[in-house]
């Protein structure tokens, strides 16, 4: 015995429940930050924000599409190849420039 048997009791299926439920949050994380978004944009910049808003919208539904289909077919152990990850990442590194600009166009106009 290596006096950890937990080690040995590991179920496999929870790696990909945790993966499941982390592209989950993640969609939601772009939802929630698209919703704020639009309520930003529309007082800071106006119509330009709002398509900026709908385009995040469409990333987190892709988001949510992305980790579904991963999650079944790792389920069904077909490979990926990774882009849909890396694009997923690139949306929500964009949506976080897109969120700071608007934020500081609008601490501009309050300050100014």
């Amino acid at each position: 015995m290596t006096g950890r048997p937990h080690a040995l009791a590991r179920d496999p299926g929870v790696q990909l429940e945790r993966t499941a439920l982390a592209w989950r949050r993640t969609s939601l994380s772009i939802a929630v930050g698209a919703a704020f978004l639009a309520r930003m944009a529309v007082e800071a910049v106006g119509v330009a924000g709002l398509a900026a808003a709908l385009l995040c919208a469409g990333l987190a539904v892709a988001t949510a599409v992305t980790g579904a289909r991963r999650y079944g077919g790792a389920v069904r152990r077909t490979p990926d190849a990774g882009r849909a990850a890396a694009l997923a990442a690139a949306g929500v590194c964009s949506l976080g420039l897109v969120l700071v600009l608007i934020s500081c166009a609008h601490l501009a106009r309050t300050v100014l």
